[in-house]
């Protein structure tokens, strides 16, 4: 008797399952709408009533790579992720692409990717009004989290930056 319950008797084969159908992906999970200063996992939910879920059932990476868990954590904005589900014979659905885009990079106040006396001078312009930091660049600005972009949050910066700090 194999996986689906197909049996074998005495040099007869009684097939009455076959099994050609994707596993079917219940939701995926995880991506924000709102801007968020943490890690963003995506959760994958998903079954197969016929074959079961492969051992190995998840991609995150459009079948590069796969893993048994159905979590993947990514700490900076991805764009063209594709998710791919398996069953146990090799059926596999396939997600449309996702772009995670709501990562705030902590003290990257001008958008860079990277934090250093540019951002300091985008908070000193903001605290002295002759900028307004929009969003998300005042989430990035304010890294001391006390609701303000201000001298505070100048000091904590430049502190990151010569390494005096290794995170916000």
């Amino acid at each position: 008797r194999d996986a689906l319950g197909n049996t074998y008797t005495s040099n007869e084969i009684n097939i009455t399952k076959i099994d050609k159908e994707a596993p079917i992906v219940i939701r995926i999970e995880g991506n924000p709408e709102d801007w968020t200063k943490g890690n963003v996992t995506l959760t994958v939910n998903a079954e197969d009533t016929l074959s079961g879920l492969a051992a190995e059932a998840y991609s995150f990476d459009g079948g590069e790579t796969w893993q048994t868990e159905n979590t993947k954590t990514y700490t900076e904005n991805t764009n063209g992720i594709v998710i791919k589900v398996k069953d146990a014979l090799g059926n596999t659905y396939t997600s449309d692409e996702i772009n995670i885009t709501k990562i705030v990079l902590m003290g990257d106040v001008n958008g860079d990717k990277s934090i250093d006396f540019k951002d300091i001078l985008q908070v000193n312009k903001h605290r002295l009004g002759t900028i307004t930091l929009e969003e998300p660049y005042k989430t990035a600005g304010d890294v001391n989290e006390d609701g303000k972009v201000d001298f505070k949050d100048i000091l904590q910066i430049n502190k990151y930056r010569l390494g005096t700090i290794s995170s916000f």
